[in-house]
């Protein structure tokens, strides 16, 4: 139990981690699972090991779109539920809505490949093509593409 602790502590000392990610890595070294979920509630009671808090500054340090968040934290272990509190908190936090700005600001980025006369100008239009895609790709919902999009094209004018 107690190496198990101080490897977690290690472990964490060394980067961020989700709950899931540093049970793995003590299942990888140490056999006895009822000391590493000892060792983990113990970290979580310090306060070192919080999925809210991680979620939190995962979603801060990315400009994904909240599906591809969602995806990775899912992959990393984190509930659903555990993500959108962690959505609301830094709405409340910033009093706006945390994919928007991203995707504004995205958009703000690469807005010069953006057909804002909606001339009929075939290399524009594929480039706008292009960045809708790689905006999807990055994890953002279409129609809040769109809609950003249209605004940044209202206001360019």
């Amino acid at each position: 139990y107690e190496a198990s602790l101080e490897k977690g502590i290690f472990l964490i000392s060394l980067k961020d981690r989700t709950k899931k990610e540093v049970r793995l890595k003590l299942e990888e070294k140490y056999r006895n699972k009822a000391a590493i979920l000892r060792a983990i509630e113990k970290l979580e009671e310090f306060g070192y090991l919080n999925d809210l808090n991680y979620a939190m500054s995962y979603i801060e340090g990315r400009t994904y779109g909240k599906n591809r968040i969602s995806y990775n934290l899912f992959q990393k272990g984190i509930d659903k539920d555990i993500v959108e509190k962690a959505y609301l908190a830094l709405e409340e936090e910033s009093e706006e809505n945390v994919e928007d700005v991203k995707l504004e600001k995205l958009i703000e980025k690469k807005g010069k490949k953006v057909n804002v006369n909606n001339e009929r100008d075939e290399k524009k239009i594929k480039e706008e093509q292009k960045l809708i895609q790689y905006l999807a790709r990055q994890g953002f919902s279409l129609d809040k593409i769109f809609k950003k999009l249209k605004e940044y094209k209202e206001n360019y004018k």
